[in-house]
């Protein structure tokens, strides 16, 4: 299983608009989230038995950056390339057959039904592209629905590296932290956590070289990619 980085998502809070009066201090308006993909290949590789184990993957999330508001929901989707595969077989390894395609591979595929597998290098290029499994009737066939005429072709590659979408590492999320469904329909909880503020120190703000540092009279709590406020 591989894991890949993927959106920053920013919470905002709408009624939080007042602040109090007094020093400046330094408000957490939102909490900023890292959503990413756990990437599984399931197809089979002896190392011997001529299957792509494609050791690069490319893994793509869309949108990479979003800013939602509490409760919000939010859909998120990948593109991969590369990454595990399983040869389909040379002769009627496609068959399209009343809008019907039954994919029989050279080796146990792995694939589960309501899984999105991507096929390429089909002789027949109709029958490539990314479908999701409609049915699994053995350990080397699966089927997808895909409109087009009656036909047969084969050879190829069929790849199936099924997806797992965390939320600050918790795999679907959770109330805190909102959770996402394993079709990436990610849902912000439906509350913040209280404000956090800290006190900047007197001459405690000092920009170098377009890079602001700020230090805090006593311990803050803040970390990389959250989104803080110094109000006026």
């Amino acid at each position: 299983m591989k894991t890949f980085g993927g959106t920053f998502m920013k919470w905002l809070d709408p009624s939080a608009t007042a602040r109090p009066a007094g020093p400046r201090p330094i408000y957490l308006c939102a909490c900023a989230l890292l959503l990413a993909l756990a990437l599984a290949g399931c197809g089979s590789d002896s190392g011997n038995d001529g299957n792509n184990d494609g050791s690069s993957v490319t893994v793509t999330i869309s949108p990479a950056a979003v800013l939602i508001t509490v409760n919000q929901t939010q859909l998120f989707t990948t593109a991969l390339s590369g990454g595990q595969g399983v040869p389909i077989a040379a002769t009627n390894g496609a068959v399209r057959a009343a809008n019907v395609v039954t994919i029989t591979t050279t080796a146990a595929h792995g694939a589960v039904q309501g899984q999105t597998v991507r096929t390429s290098g089909i002789m027949d290029a109709t029958f490539n592209g990314t479908f999701t499994v409609t049915s699994v009737p053995s350990a080397t066939t699966f089927t997808f629905a895909e409109v087009g005429l009656d036909a047969s072709s084969g050879g190829g590659t069929a790849f199936n590296n099924a997806v797992k979408w965390f939320v600050n590492d918790v795999e679907g999320g959770n109330s805190t932290v909102g959770t996402i469904t394993t079709g990436g329909l990610y849902t912000a909880p439906a509350t913040l956590a209280p404000t956090v503020t800290a006190t900047i120190a007197a001459n405690g703000a000092v920009r170098a070289s377009n890079v602001v540092t700020i230090t805090t009279s006593a311990a803050h709590t803040f970390a990389v990619n959250q989104v803080i406020l110094i109000p006026a």
